[in-house]
C-alpha cells in the first residue's frame, strides 16, 4: 500500500504519527513545504524505518516545495 500526501500542514501532523503507524504502509509520496523542514521529515521516516529511493531520492525541489518517495527498509 502506498500513501500519497499533498495538503498543507499534513507534514507536521506525520512528525506526531507513532512509526508503528506509518510502518502500515510500505511507500510515501509526501510534498514537504519549508516551514516544516526537509531534514526534519526525512530524518522521521528514516526513524521510523523508511529510506528514499536510491534512484529517485529528491523526486522535485524547489524553495516552495519539496517531493520526496520513501519505501519501508523492511
Amino acid at each position: 500500500m502506498a500513501v500519497k500526501m499533498d495538503c498543507e500542514g499534513c507534514e507536521e501532523a506525520l512528525l506526531h504519527t507513532p512509526c508503528d503507524v506509518l510502518r502500515r504502509a510500505g511507500e510515501y509520496v509526501i510534498e514537504i513545504h519549508p516551514w516544516v523542514g526537509v531534514e526534519r521529515v526525512v530524518k522521521y521516516m528514516e526513524n521510523c524505518g523508511f529510506c528514499s529511493s536510491s534512484r529517485t531520492p529528491d523526486l522535485a525541489y524547489s524553495d516552495e516545495i519539496a517531493i520526496y518517495h520513501f519505501r519501508r527498509r523492511y
